[in-house]
C-alpha cells in the first residue's frame, strides 16, 4: 500500500466513525424518546438505583411474592366506545409535547375527561360502569397498554361498598407508600382512602396488578364515621373547587361557607376559623415526616367541610417522600411545606397553629407512634407488598426511610420556632351580662337567665349550673358551647332548659365530658345560626355526656329531641317525649340507655346508626315509625323492653346486628323488618329471645340474604324487597 492509498484509508475510516457516532447518537435520543415516550425512562432509573443500593434483593422479592388474596377485576368494553379512550390518549400522549416544560401532561380538567361505558365483573357479580383516564401526569398513561382509570358504577350498585373508585398503575402512588400513609392518617382519627391490589384483566388481556384507590364521595365519609358533607378544594384565591353535580348536592352549605371564606378573605376572621386546627396540624406534621410537600399543594390537597364545627378537615393522597439526611435538607422541606400553597402560608403564620403544630411534631415523630401504626398494619402492608413485587420487584417500602427521618426530626428540632411577634384573637364568652361569675377554668350560671341571642362558651372552662335555674330561650335564643356543663339539680330543685317561643337550639361541640341531672330540656329548636342547620334540638357533637332523672319534651322544629354524634354516652331514669320526628339520634356513638320512657314520638324512638349501644329497662310508647332502628353497622344488645302502639316496633338494616330478649309488644303493623337498604352495606341479623308480641298486622318482613330468629326460631319466609313496603308506602312513616 502506497502513502496516497494509505491515506484514502484513513480518510474512509475517518468518515466511517463519524457516520457511526452520528448514526448512535440518533438512535440514542429515539431509545431514550421512546422510553420517556412509554413512561419507562423512570422506572428503569429507579430500578437501576434500587440495584445499586441493594444488590440482587430484587431477586429475593420476586421469589418471596405472591398472588395469594389477589381479586381479579374483569372490564369489558366495546370497540367503539374503547377507540374514544385510546383517540383521546393519544391526543395528549404526542411527540410533538416533548419540547414542553411538562412534556406529555394532562392539562384539562378532569372532568373533560371522555367518559366511555363498559361492564366490570368483580366476584361474580356484572355491573355496568362508566370509566375514564385519571392521573395528570405521564406515569398514568404513558404505557403503551397500561393506563390508570376512573370507574363509576351506574345506578345503586357498589363495589366493596365503593360507587366509585381508582384504577392505578402502582409506580404512580410509590407502590406500597401511600397504602402506608393512609394507615397513619387512619391512625390520627382522620378519613382515610381504602386501597388495596387487584389484577385487572381488560377485553380479556390480563393488564397486571393495579392499586384500586377509593374516591372521594358521601360513602368514604360515612365509612369513615363522619356525617355526610361535601368534600372540596381550595384554590389559593380561597375559591372553592367542587363538581357541578356536588354543588347542588351540597348548595346549602357551600354557600353558607363562601360567606365565612369571605369574611376570611377580607381580614374579618382568621384561618383558625376555617381550618381545623388540630387535624391540620397532624395533617402537616405527617408531610414533614415523610420529606412530603406534593400532597399539600392546593391542586391536590382536598378538604371535608364538617357540617357540625363548620370546618375543614384535610385529608391526603400522593404523597411524595424524601430523605431528612441533615439539617438542611429538613429546613428545605419545611420551607417547601409552607409555600406549598395558600392555606399552608396562612397557617405558618398563625401562632395558635404554630403551638398546636409543635405538638403534632413531637407526637408523629415519635418512635412509639411510628412502631404502633406499622404493627397494627404489618400484615395489610406486607401483603400488597408481596403482591406488587411479583410484577414490581425494583422497590421496598418507605418504612426504614419514615425511621430515618424521624430519629433525624428529633436530633434537630431548632427548625421548631414560635414567632412572638405573631398575634391572634383570643376567643372570648359573649353575653358577660347573662353570665358574670368567671373565675380562672369556671364559669357559674346561679340564677335565671333569659337567651336573646347566641351565647358562645369557647374552650377552656367547666360551666357549672346550680339546682332551680332556668334558662329561658326566646327569638333568636341559642347556646353553643364548646367548653362542658355540670349541670346537677334535685328531685325538688331541677335545672331548665326552655323555650314557650322560638329559639335555635343548643350545641355541645367538642368539649369534654357533660354531666346532667334532674335537668328538663323543654321546647328547644333545632340548632341552625348564621352557618350550619343541624337536625337535633340538642346535640352533642365528640362531646361525651351522662344524663340522669331528666327529660327532654316538646320539639318544635328539626328532626331529633337528642342527637349525638361521635360520643360517649349513659342515659337513664330519663324520658323523651313529644318529639315532631325521632326521639335520640345515635351516629358513631357507643353507649348506654337504661330505665327510660320514650312517648308520643313522631317517627323513630331510637334510631341508631354506626353505632354500639345497650339497652336496659326501656318503654315505648307511641312512635309513629319505629321503635328501635339499628342501621348502617350497628349493634344493639337490650333487654326489658315494652313497646306499645308503634307502627314498626324492631327494625335492623344495612349490615347491623340486634340481639333483644325478654320483650313484650303490643299494637303495631309490622312487628319486626330485617332488610338492606344501602347497597354500599351487607344483610342485617336480628335475633330476640323470650319475646311477646299481640295485636299486629304483619308479623315480620324479612328480606333475602337478611336473618330474623324469634324464640329460637329461624324465619326462613322472605322476600326481594322490603324497602318498598315501609316508609309509609304500606307501613310506617315517610321520612322525608
Amino acid at each position: 500500500m502506497n502513502f496516497f492509498e494509505s491515506k484514502l484509508s484513513f480518510s474512509r475510516l475517518k468518515e466511517f466513525k463519524k457516520s457511526f457516532f452520528f448514526l448512535s447518537f440518533i438512535l440514542g435520543v429515539f431509545f431514550a424518546a421512546s422510553l420517556y415516550k412509554n413512561s419507562k425512562i423512570i422506572y428503569y432509573k429507579d430500578s437501576l438505583e434500587y440495584v445499586l443500593k441493594t444488590g440482587p434483593k430484587f431477586i429475593k422479592n420476586y421469589f418471596l411474592s405472591s398472588n395469594n388474596g389477589l381479586e381479579t377485576i374483569f372490564l369489558d368494553i366495546n370497540f367503539k366506545e374503547w377507540r374514544k379512550l385510546v383517540n383521546q390518549r393519544n391526543k395528549v400522549w404526542d411527540y410533538s409535547t416533548v419540547f414542553k416544560y411538562f412534556p406529555f401532561q394532562w392539562t384539562d380538567y378532569i372532568e373533560n375527561k371522555i367518559e366511555i361505558k363498559g361492564k366490570m365483573t368483580f366476584n361474580n357479580q356484572t355491573q355496568k360502569v362508566k370509566l375514564k383516564l385519571t392521573g395528570m401526569n405521564y406515569d398514568h398513561f404513558g404505557d403503551p397498554k397500561k393506563w390508570s382509570y376512573r370507574i363509576s358504577v351506574n345506578g345503586d350498585n357498589v363495589v366493596d361498598r365503593q360507587k366509585k373508585f381508582n384504577l392505578l398503575i402502582p409506580p404512580s402512588r410509590g407502590y406500597v407508600n401511600d397504602f402506608i400513609a393512609q394507615t397513619f392518617l387512619h391512625e390520627l382519627n382522620m378519613i382515610s382512602l381504602r386501597v388495596k391490589a387487584v389484577k385487572l384483566v381488560l377485553n380479556g388481556d390480563n393488564m397486571g396488578t393495579y392499586l384500586k384507590e377509593e374516591f372521594y364521595d358521601k360513602r368514604l365519609v360515612e365509612f369513615n364515621k363522619y356525617r355526610e358533607s361535601a368534600i372540596l378544594r381550595l384554590n389559593d384565591d380561597f375559591t372553592i373547587v367542587i363538581s357541578d353535580a356536588n354543588y347542588v348536592r351540597y348548595k346549602s352549605i357551600i354557600d353558607n361557607f363562601n360567606k365565612k371564606l369571605a369574611l376570611f378573605v377580607d381580614g374579618s376572621i382568621n384561618i383558625t376559623q376555617i381550618i381545623d386546627l388540630d387535624k391540620m396540624s397532624d395533617r402537616v406534621a405527617l408531610s414533614v415526616l415523610f420529606g412530603d410537600h406534593h400532597s399539600l399543594l392546593s391542586l391536590n390537597q382536598r378538604y371535608y367541610l364538617n357540617p357540625f364545627t363548620f370546618k375543614l378537615e384535610p385529608l391526603g393522597r400522593e404523597f411524595m417522600y424524601s430523605s431528612h439526611e441533615n439539617k438542611d435538607l429538613i429546613n428545605r422541606n419545611i420551607n417547601d411545606i409552607k409555600n406549598a400553597s395558600s392555606v399552608s402560608k396562612k397557617l405558618f403564620l398563625s401562632n395558635e397553629f404554630l403551638k398546636k403544630f409543635n405538638k403534632s411534631i413531637s407526637k408523629i415523630i415519635s418512635k412509639n407512634f411510628i412502631t404502633n401504626t406499622f404493627t397494627k398494619n404489618k400484615d395489610k402492608i406486607g401483603n400488597i407488598e408481596k403482591i406488587l413485587h411479583r410484577e414490581y420487584p425494583f422497590f421496598e417500602s418507605n418504612e426504614s426511610l419514615i425511621y430515618t427521618n424521624a430519629k433525624s426530626l428529633r436530633e434537630n428540632k431548632s427548625w421548631l420556632q414560635i414567632s412572638n411577634k405573631i398575634k391572634n384573637a383570643t376567643e372570648k364568652i359573649n353575653h358577660t351580662n347573662l353570665i358574670n361569675k368567671v373565675k380562672n377554668d369556671t364559669i357559674v350560671i346561679d340564677h335565671s337567665i333569659t337567651v336573646y341571642n347566641k351565647l358562645y362558651i369557647p374552650k377552656g372552662y367547666i360551666v357549672y349550673i346550680k339546682p332551680d335555674v332556668t334558662i329561658s330561650f326566646e327569638k333568636e335564643g341559642q347556646i353553643l358551647t364548646e367548653s362542658p356543663f355540670y349541670a346537677k339539680g334535685s328531685i325538688n330543685d331541677s335545672i331548665r332548659f326552655i323555650s314557650d317561643t322560638t329559639n335555635r337550639g343548643i350545641l355541645f361541640l367538642n368539649t369534654g365530658k357533660s354531666y346532667f341531672e334532674y335537668v328538663k330540656f323543654k321546647g328547644i329548636s333545632n340548632y341552625y345560626d348564621e352557618y350550619r342547620s343541624l337536625p337535633g334540638s340538642v346535640t352533642f357533637f365528640e362531646s361525651p355526656v351522662i344524663i340522669k332523672n331528666s327529660s327532654f319534651d316538646n320539639s318544635i322544629g328539626g328532626d331529633d329531641l337528642l342527637n349525638i354524634v361521635s360520643s360517649e354516652f349513659e342515659i337513664s331514669n330519663s324520658e323523651l317525649i313529644n318529639s315532631l320526628a325521632d326521639a335520640l339520634d345515635s351516629d358513631y356513638s357507643t353507649g348506654s340507655i337504661n330505665n327510660t320512657v320514650f312517648k308520643n314520638i313522631g317517627n323513630d324512638a331510637i334510631d341508631i346508626s354506626t353505632s354500639v349501644i345497650t339497652l336496659n329497662d326501656i318503654k315505648i310508647i307511641g312512635a309513629g315509625d319505629k321503635g328501635i332502628s339499628g342501621g348502617e353497622n350497628s349493634k344493639l344488645i337490650g333487654k326489658k323492653i315494652e313497646i306499645y302502639d308503634t307502627s314498626l316496633p324492631l327494625s335492623c338494616k344495612d349490615l347491623s346486628i340486634i340481639n333483644l330478649s325478654d320483650v313484650n309488644i303490643i299494637n303495631s303493623d309490622v312487628v319486626f323488618s330485617v332488610f338492606q337498604k344501602k347497597p354500599e352495606y351487607g344483610p342485617a341479623s336480628m335475633t330476640c329471645e323470650n319475646i311477646n308480641f299481640s295485636n299486629y298486622k304483619k308479623d315480620y318482613l324479612v328480606q333475602e340474604n337478611n336473618n330474623l330468629i324469634i324464640n329460637s326460631k329461624r324465619i326462613t319466609k322472605k322476600i326481594k324487597d322490603v324497602e318498598s313496603k315501609l316508609y309509609g308506602k304500606i307501613y310506617g312513616k315517610s321520612s322525608k
